[in-house]
């Protein structure tokens, strides 16, 4: 009878970020330190609720046009997902947060040409 040990498991990986076989949460570098908690809070209620939707919503997709057309029908919205992600999100291998903060600011970000009100008058 041989031994099996944790690190030659099924699944298991040397490195701590490593992406479930399940999808898992992103790895909690991807958010600036502040904002880390919140960021990843939201990832976490962004995924249970888009599996409440597809469970909510594949077997009346199944009974109203059939099994086949229910896989056609999430394979297109995967595909519409995989081009978006290739088309829209910028590439983060190799590149600091901050790089990459400066990226979608100027891309996305409205300059601000006012300082904020304040309080005291």
């Amino acid at each position: 009878m041989t031994k099996t040990s944790a690190s030659s498991a099924p699944g298991s990986s040397t490195s701590p970020a490593a992406p479930t076989a399940g999808g898992g949460d992103p790895p909690p570098a991807i958010f600036p330190t502040r904002m880390r908690g919140f960021g990843m809070g939201v990832c976490g209620v962004v995924l249970w609720m888009v599996n409440f939707a597809i469970g909510l919503t594949f077997p009346v997709l199944v009974d109203a046009v059939g099994i086949s057309a229910a896989f056609f029908v999430f394979a297109v919205l995967g595909v519409a997902a995989i081009t978006f992600v290739g088309l829209r999100v910028p590439e983060t291998r190799g590149r600091s947060l901050e790089a990459l903060q400066g990226e979608l600011r100027a891309r996305y970000g409205k300059p601000v040409d006012h300082p904020a009100p304040s309080l005291a008058s």
